[in-house]
């Protein structure tokens, strides 16, 4: 999934008059034209005209269509030059999905969805779940929904079919190892579990699976879990980590940074850098290690952006997603929402990953489905073998 940065800006995160002042280097985010268009409207309106008469398709041409993709193009022009998917249009009922992931409670049976190989899977299962009370896996591909078929249909589309109020009675059709299952399951309110911890060979593992609102208090007990537990290192996995809200971000990557340190910084329409600073001290000590992979994006980013450009953790993996930006939610009347670049999004040190990413102090490579396989391993010897990328980690930490 494309990850959603919804902001919320907290006043104990805010920069200094001084510091506020400081200019962005260059802006990160051209939509210039590289050559005149005279007479824009005009030119669009006969444009329109033209095609209204004469195309294929006129017949179709209504004002509905022309507007709603004119704001698809315009949305398209204003990503930036390698993502021009960044910016989207949703439907009513896409918009729901996404603002009850942010928030972190959601009306759903608690499963991630993926793709694999152009197929519909699962990805992620949330303990205790109706999901995981009815026996879903991971890598389980999904054929239908309520007798709805997914082929074509999209991860944002899937996920909106299984957003129901509670109660709801929902059938999934699922493929597994040759064999066609129909597994039923009630929708009830979850808390997501974004933040799990455990501890492997007297190392604690954090995994983050969305920044959301709720994440904030579950990084809280499960770093005490860690502490009661006496573990001799942290590994943060933010491995095909999409994102979520920025603000979560900051304050997650501040849990280990002290107070005062400087997280990130934005700069916005008027191109003034903004500093964001830690207002509360954090663990300093324990040795950190940071898991990345090409699928770490946006917000996940951000967190690691602010641990790794002060020093406070070693990086490994393969080089992030390069989504640098701060994204805002603008809602219509008609009950559509879109995003749009709030701000640009810069570490410490005043580097920027947008379109770059962040490249990893040790480069480890492994596709999706070995780190999946390694996560699904109980026992630890065993996953410390299959995981090269965490076994890199833990040699940093020793």
């Amino acid at each position: 999934m494309t990850g959603l940065l919804i902001v919320f800006l907290p006043a104990a995160l805010s920069g200094t008059p001084a510091l506020a002042q400081q200019r962005e280097p260059a802006p990160a985010i051209s939509v210039k034209l590289d050559k005149p268009f005279p007479d824009s409207k005009a030119a669009f309106e006969q444009a329109v005209e033209i095609i209204k008469k004469d195309s294929y398709n006129s017949a179709d041409l209504t004002d509905e269509v022309v507007y709603y993709a004119a704001l698809k193009g315009l949305l398209r022009q204003l990503s930036p030059a390698t993502q021009k998917e960044l910016l989207e249009l949703w439907a009513p009922q896409v918009d729901a999905p996404r603002t009850a992931q942010a928030t972190g409670e959601m009306m759903s049976i608690g499963v991630t969805f993926g793709l694999d190989a152009g197929w519909l899977v699962i990805a992620d299962v949330t303990p205790y779940s109706p999901a995981d009370e009815a026996g879903l896996r991971l890598h389980d591909r999904v054929i239908e929904i309520d007798g709805s078929q997914l082929t074509g249909k999209s991860i944002e589309d899937a996920r909106a079919m299984i957003l129901k109020p509670a109660g709801t009675r929902l059938t999934l059709k699922i493929q597994r190892d040759g064999k066609f299952l129909d597994v039923a399951m009630v929708t009830r309110k979850l808390e997501a579990l974004d933040v799990r911890a455990e501890v492997v060979d007297g190392v604690g593992v954090v995994r983050v699976l969305n920044f959301s609102a709720v994440a904030i208090k579950e990084m809280d007990r499960e770093l005490k879990k860690l502490a009661d537990a006496k573990a001799r290192g942290i590994v943060v996995d933010v491995r095909g980590t999409p994102g979520g809200v920025a603000d979560v971000g900051r304050l997650l990557s501040c849990k280990f940074l002290a107070k005062g340190a400087l997280q990130s910084s934005t700069a916005g329409h008027d191109r003034v850098a903004v500093p964001y600073f830690c207002q509360a001290q954090g663990d300093t000590a324990t040795p950190l290690a940071i898991l990345v992979n090409g699928d770490t994006a946006s917000t996940s980013e951000l967190f690691v952006a602010g641990l790794r450009d002060s020093g406070r953790a070693k990086v490994v993996g393969t080089t992030t997603r390069g989504m640098g930006t701060e994204k805002n939610v603008g809602r219509l009347k008609n009950g559509y929402a879109f995003t749009y670049v709030l701000d640009v999004m810069y570490g410490p040190k005043g580097t920027r990953w947008l379109e770059r990413g962040i490249d990893p102090d040790v480069v480890v490579a492994m596709d999706s489905s070995a780190i999946e396989a390694a996560r699904n391993e109980p026992q630890a010897a065993k996953r410390l073998a299959m995981d090269k990328q965490l076994a890199a980690a833990f040699a940093l930490l020793k």
